[in-house]
């Protein structure tokens, strides 16, 4: 993976008690960075997320120059 070229941000979708949480918030703290075999992208978050449900929405691209986009979801309790 090319670091330069590769990221995520994560998104609070919904939170306890606030059905509809609207608009989804990005949230900060997360430094990412590429695994020591360039072959993962790392994320870190430098606090605990607050209880919610989540979206990962990544991309990475190699050597190559060719992107690749996901996206991942879960819950923090």
């Amino acid at each position: 993976l090319v670091a330069a070229q590769s990221g995520l941000e994560v998104i609070m979708t919904g939170m306890p008690g606030m059905e509809g949480h609207h608009p989804p918030m990005r949230m900060g703290g997360v430094k990412v960075s590429v695994s020591a075999d360039r072959k993962s992208l790392v994320a870190t978050m430098t606090r605990a997320l607050p209880m919610g449900s989540y979206v990962v929405n990544w991309h990475v691209a190699g050597s190559d120059a060719v992107r690749v986009t996901g996206k991942m979801s879960f819950s923090a309790r």
